[in-house]
């Protein structure tokens, strides 16, 4: 791998030398009730004026890049380190939308942000905790690699997870998604963590989910939280017995840290993707340092363990889309696993699998 840019390009809009698998931006993508940045319009504001004449050369400092041009919403040469620019958005200190604590490039319709994420990992330019947000998806995937529902208004984004050991084994996926519920906690959202990474309004309905994928050590984790629109009961698998919902403003107790609705539909408030992770990407960030770095994986898995769903309660293991077993779940393994008890009375521990409530 190549070094990393400098960190002055904080967040760019992806306009040329895009591969055939993603398309630039488009007005609907960043105006209007579904729009990345909602309605009013709430995009950071530049540095200079937005024109296309203002373009990003990645390939700076010897990278290659496949993104060769790109429209710059903000750059900041300011020497403040990843941490120090969470810790200021989560406080408030910087205004609404000037900055972001990593590296963050947003696209239009893309298959998948994983794989423009890639893409810009082995040009040398995405940053750890640096991520690519697409305004929609074609062939978004979640578990099992079944397909994810993806229109626009929801956020889509696959982000570089740092180089951790706890994070190598087969805990990974467990310990990001109790990242992600406890950082959307603290933004006072009200949520459960159903094993191992998808997040629950009410221990029933799901609203969102991570995916991990690795490649040479280096591991990305993909992101999807429904916003403005969930898969109808006959989209989703027919073992599920979790509903999908959306992620609302009122779900947020207090309401997002003060921030007002980006649009509304009747009763309903939502909050625009970008909005929601420009804090969430803050509170990741924090999360894992206060939470997760320098911990033991049994110190850690005892506090995850206090947080998950459905414990104490029949569920059914699919593994495979063909295995199905029965049993009471008792919460964590010693590695991390969900741990069962069958109907037998023999304890075991699964590490893959989709779990549902018999």
């Amino acid at each position: 791998m190549t070094s990393a840019l400098p960190g002055k390009v904080i967040l760019a809009a992806l306009n040329g030398g895009l591969p055939p698998h993603a398309e630039p931006l488009v007005c609907n993508d960043l105006r209007g009730a579904r729009s990345l940045f909602g309605e009013p319009p709430r995009m950071p504001l530049p540095i200079k004026n937005w024109q296309p004449s203002i373009h990003c050369d990645l390939r700076a400092s010897g990278h290659t890049a496949l993104h060769e041009k790109c429209f710059v919403f903000w750059e900041n040469e300011e020497a403040v380190s990843t941490l120090g620019r969470a810790e200021r958005i989560a406080s408030g200190e910087y205004p609404e939308g000037l900055d972001m604590p990593a590296s963050t490039f947003i696209a239009g319709k893309s298959t998948s942000s994983f794989a423009l994420a890639w893409d810009l990992f082995e040009s040398g330019v995405l940053t750890e905790w640096g991520g690519v947000i697409c305004a929609c998806q074609t062939e978004g995937r979640g578990q099992m690699r079944r397909y994810w529902h993806s229109p626009r208004g929801n956020l889509y984004v696959t982000f570089l997870l740092p180089r951790e050991p706890l994070l190598t084994g087969d805990a990974a996926s467990l310990i990001t998604g109790y990242i992600l519920l406890t950082a959307l906690r603290t933004l006072g959202f009200s949520l459960s963590l159903k094993w191992p990474n998808d997040l629950l309004v009410n221990e029933s309905d799901k609203i969102g989910g991570i995916l991990l994928e690795e490649r040479n050590g280096i591991l990305m984790a993909g992101l999807g939280i429904n916003l403005a629109e969930a898969p109808t009961a006959t989209a989703l698998r027919e073992q599920s017995s979790t509903r999908a919902a959306v992620l609302l403003a009122e779900h947020a107790v207090p309401t997002f840290h003060g921030t007002r609705p980006l649009y509304k539909d009747g009763r309903q408030s939502f909050i625009a993707p970008f909005v929601l992770w420009r804090r969430l990407v803050s509170e990741l960030i924090l999360t894992y340092i206060r939470s997760v770095q320098g911990r033991s994986l049994s110190e850690l898995l005892e506090e995850i363990d206090g947080i998950l769903a459905w414990k104490k309660r029949t569920v059914i293991l699919t593994e495979g889309g063909e295995a199905v077993l029965h049993g009471n779940f008792l919460g964590l393994g010693p590695s991390g696993g969900l741990l069962l008890q069958l109907s037998h009375g023999e304890r075991r521990e699964f590490f893959s699998g989709s779990l549902s409530l018999a």
